[in-house]
């Protein structure tokens, strides 16, 4: 085990002094290689260990991190204890012929070493030396992020909200190289989990295409709002880049004044004919089940809502060929489209149900408003931002 810090300012052949390493962020390793180290003159060559005396030169890599450039005092993601933490001392070890990052120190005593060059020798606690397996590095530069290499790092273990807790501990430049990095659905639940203000710091520095692809996989009714603060001609910019059945949910949706109950509501639902037989109907369901899942809505010919019925009742049913209409329940209490959105988030919470539909003036199915979304109203937007959503 070596400190970064016994090998910073080391005088090699040719009077020249150690100065920074370089590794690739990207290395799927736990422990990513040394792939050259810097030296006094500016240039960077290949690096065998301590007792080398580097001739071969090598060109910068743009993709690489450099320790002592992007690593050293920075902030690293403790995964285990979900957190961030700043390091102070980075750990090398060799490993069958090959430098790696192993660790990070994150104790007082590595600050010491750092300041006296490597002359003092304390050695800090065991719990102060944290292993890089279980450590993300960010550097602050989405623009480096190569989307199509479909990172699978350490960080896309955690759930959602624990990631989105995490990026409370960077800088809005760190997250969103973070949103770049993940799964595009896994970005999605991060992003959707993030407070407003927040959101809109980190969304104009993703690239467009993933900016289109986060705003396709969002719940909609969260989409028409980040839509509402982006302003029009960013809405124009992304709406035709977006996946077709979600650009007409939102176009749908955008006809409404947000103060209204069908400007708050989700329109990602399912929706069948009264005469659908359960069979047809757990076929449809099974295909793309919507992000409203809980109830299915029974029309009629002229789209208007005529009955209800829970997925549980749909699945539990004995008959495959019976229709939905004689499982339904007639009795729909639905809420006008006009009605004031906070009106409506009351009725909602005040019914016990996962949600209400919302009507047309004739009647016809639009969409459901439901607990998170009633929740989202009621309470303050930082608070709201901070519930779990359950239904949609």
């Amino acid at each position: 085990m070596t400190f970064l810090s016994h090998l910073l300012h080391r005088k090699l052949a040719g009077n020249l002094r150690v100065r920074d390493f370089a590794f690739h962020p990207m290395d799927e390793a736990d422990c990513p290689e040394i792939r050259a180290v810097r030296l006094s003159d500016g240039k960077y060559y290949v690096w065998k260990g301590p007792q080398d005396s580097p001739n071969q030169v090598l060109e910068f890599d743009s993709r690489w991190a450099c320790l002592v450039r992007d690593v050293l005092d920075g902030m690293v993601l403790d995964l285990p204890n979900r957190r961030g933490i700043r390091a102070n001392d980075l750990i090398l070890r060799e490993d069958q012929g090959k430098w790696r990052l192993v660790g990070v120190d994150t104790s007082f005593h590595a600050l010491l070493r750092r300041l006296t060059l490597g002359l003092w020798k304390g050695e800090s606690e065991e719990r102060h030396r944290l292993e890089w397996k279980y450590l993300e590095f960010l550097r602050g530069q989405p623009e480096q992020v190569e989307e199509e290499a479909a990172y699978q790092g350490k960080i896309s273990r955690l759930a959602p909200g624990d990631i989105a807790a995490l990026t409370d501990s960077i800088s809005y430049l760190q997250a969103a190289e973070l949103l770049l990095l993940l799964p595009e659905p896994t970005a999605t639940s991060v992003f959707q989990s993030l407070q407003p203000a927040r959101q809109a710091q980190i969304f104009g520095e993703l690239s467009l295409r993933r900016q289109a692809a986060i705003v396709s996989l969002m719940s909609p009714d969260l989409a028409c709002e980040l839509l509402a603060r982006l302003g029009i001609q960013a809405t124009e910019t992304l709406l035709p880049r977006l996946e077709l059945n979600q650009r007409l949910r939102l176009l749908s949706l955008l006809r409404f004044p947000a103060h209204l109950a069908a400007g708050r509501m989700t329109n990602d639902i399912l929706s069948l004919p009264e005469q659908t037989s359960v069979e047809k109907a757990r076929q449809v369901f099974a295909r793309r089940p919507p992000r409203f899942y809980q109830f299915l809505y029974l029309t009629n010919a002229k789209q208007e809502l005529v009955g209800m019925l829970s997925s549980a009742h749909l699945i539990a049913a004995a008959d495959p060929e019976q229709p939905l209409a004689e499982l339904a329940t007639r009795y729909v209490n639905a809420i006008p489209a006009d009605q004031p959105a906070r009106a409506a988030a009351y009725e909602v919470l005040r019914s016990q149900l996962a949600a209400l539909p919302v009507v047309g003036s004739h009647g016809e199915l639009l969409g459901v408003f439901t607990v998170d979304l009633a929740l989202d109203t009621v309470l303050s937007p930082s608070l709201g931002s901070q519930l779990p959503r359950v239904f949609t």
